[in-house]
């Protein structure tokens, strides 16, 4: 992670394009103060942690590897987050307090920027609506892993998200219903011991997740064809592309504050 005044710059810098991109669809506001989101009541809402960091001059993100004694979802690949509870103020509330929770990561060092979309879940008996929550992390922080819930994480650089080689889309058949999953492939070395390699699979929603927020984060479109779910996402990054090489040249800095 980068260092904490590294940190503070890239906090200051980076949140405008994120209220941009989330306020064209939903504004972060419409989920701050809400116990329940606009979607069906007998629904279930659950909120998810993006958090977003610097590390090593790169975009990265943080991901748990799930318990295999957790009842839906074992062993696989997920951002910090669970149900919406009763207590939670909003969805923000929700997937600041899992964070906590899960990794012991400290909401006060999180700056939340915007709140996308829900993607549906249908896992459960109940549909799930699960809000990504986008959070730049300010400060570095220790992690304090509730085994319970998490058997390791890991924090991978949003590039990856968009090449070709570390890339597959697959179909998957779910209750009846086969559709197209994207998915990553995701090597690296275990406390920094090359000779000590772990490999993670990372796909469905998380990948979905990791999919959307690079792209929007990184300002580009993917090396592979992206399927039809993504049209209205690559027509927002294409206009926002052509808008920057019709307007005068820039500083890195106005660039970096137009992300996200």
């Amino acid at each position: 992670m980068a260092s904490p005044s590294e940190q503070v710059s890239f906090a200051r810098a980076v949140p405008q394009q994120s209220k941009n991109y989330a306020e064209a669809k939903q504004s972060t506001a419409n989920y701050k103060g809400k116990t329940n989101s606009n979607t069906n009541p007998e629904y279930i809402n659950a909120g998810v942690l993006v958090p977003v960091f610097l590390k090593e001059g790169s975009l990265h993100t943080l991901l748990t590897l799930r318990s295999e004694q957790l009842p839906t979802h074992k062993g696989q690949v997920a951002f910090p987050g669970g149900k919406q509870d009763d207590d939670d103020k909003d969805i923000v509330a929700t997937a600041l307090r899992e964070a906590q929770e899960e990794v012991g990561l400290p909401p006060e060092i999180v700056e939340v920027i915007a709140v996308l979309s829900p993607v549906i879940s249908r896992a459960r008996d109940k549909v799930m609506y699960v809000y990504p929550v986008i959070g730049i992390l300010k400060t570095q922080f220790d992690l304090v892993i509730n085994n319970s819930e998490v058997q390791t994480t890991f924090d991978v650089p949003l590039e990856l998200f968009l090449l070709q080689a570390s890339h597959r889309r697959f179909n998957m058949t779910f209750k009846g219903r086969t559709f197209g999953v994207d998915g990553f492939d995701y090597e690296t070395s275990e406390g920094g011991h090359l000779n000590k390699s772990l490999r993670f699979h990372i796909w469905g929603i998380t990948a979905s997740i990791c999919l959307h927020v690079a792209i929007v984060a990184l300002n580009k479109l993917p090396e592979f064809e992206l399927a039809e779910d993504y049209s209205e996402l690559m027509q927002y990054i294409t206009e926002l592309n052509v808008c920057e090489n019709e307007s005068k040249p820039r500083s890195s800095q106005d660039i970096i504050k137009a992300k996200f």
